[in-house]
């Protein structure tokens, strides 16, 4: 199923109920912020409480930079060591893949917007193994 991508880069602006499982790894919930900046992009911001399996509690937090580029939704990381590279193209069937170093991401994203969408991420790599699946609801 095609999507309008300009349609759904635009209904992600604004503040999410995150909630992900990583499997295996644990679960987080917590805040993601989509704010315009720069004319047009977004700046993705989430923050929250990630529970690992063994009981352990983290408070981890990402940004990312969304762009609409060349009729795809570029996204690139916005802090940390990766800073400015290029993490993810998502076209018009929200299917993506890449390597990112050693690791193979194989990437969905399911739009039911503008009040839910899904990030689903399988990540294999010699020293990653894991699904993770992100809720993202108003």
């Amino acid at each position: 199923m095609q999507i309008n991508i300009e349609a759904i880069f635009n209904d992600f602006e604004g503040a999410w109920h995150l909630h992900r499982t990583i499997t295996p790894g644990g679960t987080f919930k917590g805040q993601a912020v989509f704010q315009k900046i720069n004319g047009g992009d977004l700046l993705y911001k989430e923050q929250g409480s990630l529970t690992l399996e063994s009981g352990e509690i983290l408070e981890p937090f990402k940004t990312y930079l969304y762009k609409l580029e060349d009729g795809r939704i570029h996204v690139y990381f916005a802090d940390g060591p990766e800073n400015g590279k290029l993490f993810q193209r998502i076209g018009e069937d929200g299917r993506t893949e890449h390597l990112c170093g050693e690791d193979f991401y194989k990437s969905l994203y399911k739009f039911n917007l503008p009040d839910h969408f899904t990030i689903a991420h399988e990540v294999e790599g010699p020293r990653k193994d894991y699904v993770s699946e992100s809720v993202f609801s108003r």
